[in-house]
């Protein structure tokens, strides 16, 4: 009896840790704009997803307002993050310090791999500035 309990309770754990899907630990998400909605999440189980949807321009109907994603692996190391995309990435477009009077918010580390400071409280992506979003925060 004590063995088939056993045997229930181990099964209950591993069905619902198998069944929980990560949390998002941060999320920058972009403010009011006319241009794109874009987020950035880092999950708990260190992958991260990017999503940029460009917000269609009515006036140019061959312009490409296709939603994009870019994924990979994160870590953070003293109080930095370090992103790490995978697949081909302009991350030097993405993060360009025009949009940010000239003051680099990231570090590029080599052509795949970013950091900048857990303390950001705003990071501008695609030149749209994103407001960091705790789980608690509504």
């Amino acid at each position: 009896m004590k063995s088939s309990l056993k045997l229930f309770t181990f099964i209950s754990i591993l069905f619902i840790t198998a069944c929980t899907s990560p949390q998002t630990l941060v999320q920058y998400k972009s403010l009011g704009n006319s241009f794109a909605s874009i987020e950035l999440e880092l999950k708990s189980n260190h992958k991260f997803i990017l999503e940029v949807d460009p917000i269609a321009d009515e006036s140019d109907p061959e312009a490409n307002n296709k939603d994009f994603d870019m994924k990979g692996k994160w870590k953070m190391e003293k109080n930095n993050y370090f992103l790490t995309f995978k697949g081909d990435v302009d991350l030097k477009s993405l993060f360009d310090p025009q949009y940010t009077q000239g003051k680099p918010e990231v570090n590029f580390i080599d052509e795949h791999t970013i950091s900048f400071s857990t303390s950001r409280k705003t990071l501008t992506i695609w030149g749209v500035v994103c407001e960091i979003k705790k789980p608690n925060d509504k």
